[in-house]
């Protein structure tokens, strides 16, 4: 008995120390010496779970809850573990069974509402989190009750919620980070700069910021590759120790992302899925998320050879099917934007995964071993800002949808020189803004397009537009339309202007391709400067400024003297597809052979 208290303080010593390995040592000893040992159990689980090792922390806390089955420590981390490992059914078991012993245990009522807001019973995850509020308004049930309505639609709750999460805590990251995301998306850049200042301020383990959020606040690619690493680090993961194959026939290339279907992410890639040379590579689509049983779906599905849903399937789950099918190069088309399943990237099922297309930024993490770019969104100098190692393509890292063709609806005669910027609400900074309206003031007969369907953001920057002294009648809001009435639509708009720290980018190509020339002006990272890319492969160079001022005086120049827009090459490499297919390939086949 003395040896296993010597053991178990031994063990709480390292685990005091975060060095976790020796502690499970200790703990392990301290079970041997003493099979009743509570605690070690308790503790042993704790450090296993530290280590990435779930699954055998879940049968550590089963062994504990034999010896003391209504223990609510054990209970509470077992159902927290359950959560973890994706094993919802579970958990919600788990903590339902605490909750009978204890109902005033509102950490687990949280913890069962992110249980049943993960199963999608949204309705009975806010009951619960109502309920645990009124017992104990901490400031996460009050955020994950806003996250909930959020998940709903309910926005105006969810702001209420996020703020009485802040007004709790005014240090509480997540829900810091989704008032600063309601205020950016709405344009109110007062407010927007108020939670932006406090996420700057924020010295914490969990920084509550995305990483896709860090991205397109902050050209600072510093800043960014910790935000990255930090959720990185934070992923759950059961580790397995997978085989890999030597060789196939045809080298099996996995493609995964839930955006297979009418979205910017099939509208890019669809070509290239059809351009591979299947007598080299063997395709696989791994897709999650919605079907919207849309034409463009139906197309990936025809261009690849193996067109797998992995909806049902758990992260750990998916990770050993891939494996099993022995794909040799898999690609991540999500990174850290919303609904990504990095966990199964984190199991590291392939020899080979690739950062590609759908995250213009490190992923951060151990396990992506290569970033798809080209020397302008990632320049040489840039490399140490990556986790990955950068695999550079010739010209711009990005495919183009070039299958449209476009038919511009009859000109007016007596029409307005045409500014447009189709970029989404979120990415219009004040200063760009104001640089737009300066232009606007400049220029004679010119009128700004802007995308924007939300009433309380039009009626935003129309009060702005006032406020600065530009008749607000220059400035029209456009509305979504598909993809070939909107080619048409923006065809007539003489010259598009991009949008700073975030560019365009399916939106700049959009432009090129409908003939509108882009001007850009080029940041730090890899967001900032995907115009630049574009623009560049699309033989347009002189289009790049370094600076708000730049920006606008050749926006001027150009308004002034339309006979000095340059033409937009369709012919230029750009939207060469098969060209750009050929040398994706070859960028696979050197990365396949340094593994």
């Amino acid at each position: 008995m003395d040896d296993a208290l010597t053991f178990f303080q031994k063990g709480f010593h390292f685990y005091q120390r975060r060095q976790f390995n020796r502690a499970v040592e200790y703990f392990q000893k301290a079970i041997r010496a003493d099979p009743n040992l509570l605690n070690a159990y308790i503790n042993l689980g704790a450090s296993l779970s530290d280590l990435g090792k779930l699954s055998a922390a879940e049968s550590t806390f089963t062994k504990a809850l034999e010896l003391e089955p209504e223990n609510e420590i054990v209970l509470y981390n077992l159902g927290l573990t359950q959560l973890h490992l994706g094993k919802l059914p579970a958990a919600k078991k788990t903590l339902e069974r605490l909750l009978l012993i204890n109902p005033n245990n509102s950490q687990a009522a949280n913890d069962l509402g992110v249980v049943l807001s993960q199963q999608g019973q949204l309705d009975k995850a806010k009951l619960l989190f109502k309920q645990t509020i009124v017992k104990n308004p901490s400031a996460d049930a009050l955020y994950n009750l806003g996250l909930t309505h959020s998940k709903q639609g309910k926005t105006s709750l969810a702001v209420k919620y996020y703020q009485l999460a802040v007004d709790k805590n005014p240090r509480h990251a997540r829900a810091i980070t989704s008032l600063y995301e309601y205020y950016r998306n709405r344009c109110d850049w007062a407010k927007t700069k108020e939670f932006s200042q406090i996420l700057n301020s924020l010295n914490s383990p969990d920084p509550g910021e995305t990483p896709f959020i860090n991205i397109t606040r902050s050209d600072n690619p510093q800043d960014n590759l910790v935000i990255a690493r930090v959720w990185s680090n934070s992923l759950y993961y059961e580790p397995v120790k997978f085989n890999y194959p030597n060789h196939h026939s045809r080298l099996k290339i996995g493609y995964a992302t839930d955006g297979f279907r009418d979205f910017p992410t099939t509208h890019n890639l669809l070509e290239v899925l059809r351009s591979h040379n299947k007598d080299k590579y063997e395709i696989f689509a791994f897709s999650w998320g919605p079907n919207d049983k849309s034409i463009w779906r139906k197309k990936v599905i025809e261009a690849v050879d193996h067109f797998i849903e992995i909806d049902s399937l758990s992260d750990p789950e998916t990770a050993k099917l891939i494996n099993q099918l022995q794909i040799d190069i898999l690609v991540d088309l999500k990174g850290h934007t919303q609904n990504n399943r990095l966990g199964i990237f984190a199991a590291r099922p392939a020899p080979v995964q690739v950062n590609y297309l759908g995250y213009p930024g490190t992923t951060g993490a151990k396990f992506m071993d290569y970033i798809v770019a080209d020397k302008i969104v990632i320049p040489p100098s840039a490399q140490k800002y990556y986790t990955e190692k950068v695999i550079y393509l010739p010209h711009c890292y990005r495919p183009t949808d070039t299958r449209f063709k476009i038919h511009p609806p009859p000109l007016q005669p007596s029409r307005s020189f045409i500014f447009a910027s189709f970029n989404s609400s979120y990415k219009i900074e004040e200063a760009m803004f104001k640089a737009w309206l300066n232009i606007l003031k400049r220029t004679a007969k010119t009128v700004l397009w802007i995308w924007v369907e939300d009433n309380p953001v039009r009626q935003k920057l129309t009060a702005y537009t006032k406020k600065y002294g530009v008749d607000p009648a220059r400035i029209t809001y456009i509305h979504e339309m598909d993809k070939p009435q909107h080619l048409a639509r923006l065809s007539r708009a003489n010259l598009a202007l991009d949008t700073y720290p975030t560019n365009g980018h399916t939106t700049t190509v959009d432009c090129l391709w409908a003939g509108v020339p882009v001007i850009t002006m080029a940041g730090r990272n890899f967001a900032s400067r995907v115009s630049s890319s574009a623009l560049t492969a699309a033989g347009l160079p002189q289009l790049i400024t370094k600076n708000l001022k730049s920006y606008a005086d050749l926006a001027v120049e150009l308004a002034a003297h339309p006979d000095r827009l340059p033409p937009v090459d369709k012919q230029s490499i750009l939207f060469d597809t098969k060209s750009y297919t050929r040398d994706l390939e070859k960028a696979f086949q050197k990365l396949w052979t340094m593994r």
